[in-house]
């Protein structure tokens, strides 16, 4: 069965891409509405966020992701967007063409000091650009 937010592992420690994040310490876990750094404590560290998007309705959607450092965004086990390595904030975007119903996210996120940012915005065969609220957000208890 299904909760509401997504799961999150956090990580502590520096990396440059996000792919790091593996040889780094584990610093806790839980559950998050929303994709955000904030629960990420001050230094360098990362986050992983885990679950399923429901699409409202079939059809092409744009997905921005916006970060300081890296991120990266896989939908359906897909390759999505790429966003990695050191930089300020900066936001890159896909489009792809999703049925109704649920899909499985993964966002990794690292910052590495300095400017912090994370963002994942869409918009969608009825709706403008806007953040991704938190009642599209589903993951397994």
């Amino acid at each position: 069965s299904l909760q509401d937010g997504l799961n999150y592992q956090r990580y502590k420690g520096s990396c440059n891409v996000v792919r790091e994040l593996e040889r780094i310490e584990k610093n806790g876990s839980g559950t998050a509405a929303i994709i955000s750094a904030s629960i990420l404590p001050s230094g360098a560290g990362g986050l992983k966020f885990a679950g399923y998007l429901n699409v409202p309705k079939t059809g092409r959607y744009t997905f921005y992701l916006t970060s300081a450092d890296g991120s990266l965004m896989n939908i359906g086990g897909l390759p999505l967007i790429s966003n990695d390595g050191l930089h300020g904030p900066e936001m890159k975007s896909a489009t792809i063409q999703l049925e109704k119903g649920f899909h499985s996210i993964l966002i990794e996120y690292f910052d590495a000091g300095g400017d912090r940012a994370l963002k994942l915005e869409w918009n969608g065969p009825e709706f403008k650009k806007q953040v991704v609220a938190d009642q599209f957000f589903k993951s397994s208890l």
